[in-house]
């Protein structure tokens, strides 16, 4: 796909519809892997790589919130410009996976993972959504400080 088609689906959508369909391709693509890899899920109590999964589950919940709030207040600000920018792709990518493991987190109390790289972590469709999203938020923000 090229940027001529992210530019008329970005002019042509409002803010909510993208989250919306992101949210929810990230949602159905999730249980619809939980399902096929029923047999081989870990369940992560803690963040990446099982990081602080001796937090108390509220706590964990409220930094999650609040990390999906200001992607929220980024998008719309982004979008409020009215141009086409690849930092609203990396923001949707990271809140679709949020959103997504957060409903997991919700639902069930931990994040079901059912990839494995090596037996070193587990990690699911959600975390590639918030990895790239970050990955690509972090290549735009270096090179605009080269700029």
């Amino acid at each position: 796909m090229n940027k001529l088609f992210f530019c008329s689906y970005f002019k042509n959508h409002s803010v909510m519809e993208m989250i919306f369909s992101i949210s929810i391709l990230f949602l159905l693509s999730h249980q619809f892997l939980k399902y096929i890899y029923h047999s081989h899920l870990f369940c992560n109590f803690g963040f990446s790589f099982g990081t602080f999964s001796s937090f108390s589950k509220m706590w964990i919940i409220i930094i999650i919130s609040l990390f999906l709030l200001l992607c929220l207040v980024q998008i719309f600000s982004l979008k409020r410009k009215n141009v086409f920018s690849l930092e609203i792709i990396a923001l949707l990518l990271f809140f679709g996976g949020g959103v997504t493991n957060f409903f997991d987190r919700l639902i069930f109390g931990c994040v079901y993972d059912y990839f494995s790289f090596f037996n070193l972590f587990y990690w699911n469709i959600a975390d590639a959504g918030i990895f790239f999203g970050a990955l690509l938020f972090l290549c735009i923000f270096i090179k605009k400080e080269v700029r």
